[in-house]
């Protein structure tokens, strides 16, 4: 690959590239045609262009977009999410309001926990106390990636590699 910078900063690159000197170059276009690339003639396309040897400088990374960090916020949520199936998440406001009727009243009816829990050769009361550890854990997990989704909108790192790899992400065990 080959590459000019045009005054206005913009880049094109080129597969293959001859020089033929007095800072003139061939190459061919899409067809196969060849094409003459002349900097200093002003009714070249590349007029003005600076031929930029491979490396030099170096593209310059975008810096991330507020869709940029949405999306990482999500994908860190979701990967958290999805230590247990979608089948399994969608029982879980059943499994916090059965949990959370049961620390009210022992005597609450919880046909989900009741079952899960006999399953599980534990009592309704232990599996309650487990699902509302769990749901404390998970809502300030979620609380922790997107609190850090605010930080990163208000002040976002430059580049989308930096926003990526920031400190401010939480992390998580992984099991």
């Amino acid at each position: 690959m080959h590459s000019f910078e045009l005054p206005n900063g913009d880049r094109r690159t080129v597969d293959t590239l001859e020089v033929l000197g007095g800072n003139k170059y061939r190459t061919a276009n899409l067809k196969g045609e060849p094409v003459v690339i002349d900097p200093a003639d002003p009714e070249s396309p590349y007029f003005g262009a600076m031929y930029l040897p491979d490396g030099f400088p170096p593209e310059p990374e975008p810096a991330p977009t507020e869709a940029d960090i949405r999306t990482s916020a999500d994908a860190r949520a979701l990967a958290l999410a999805g230590q247990y199936s979608d089948a399994e998440r969608e029982t879980c406001p059943v499994q916090i309001a059965e949990a959370e009727a049961l620390a009210a009243n022992p005597e609450a009816y919880t046909p989900f926990l009741n079952m899960r829990a006999e399953k599980r050769g534990m009592d309704a009361a232990s599996l309650a106390e487990i699902v509302r550890q769990r749901q404390s854990a998970y809502a300030a997990a979620m609380g922790a990636i997107y609190g850090a989704m605010n930080q990163i909108l208000a002040n976002p790192p430059a580049t989308v590699l930096e926003m990526e790899a920031d400190p401010r992400w939480p992390t998580f065990p992984t099991t």
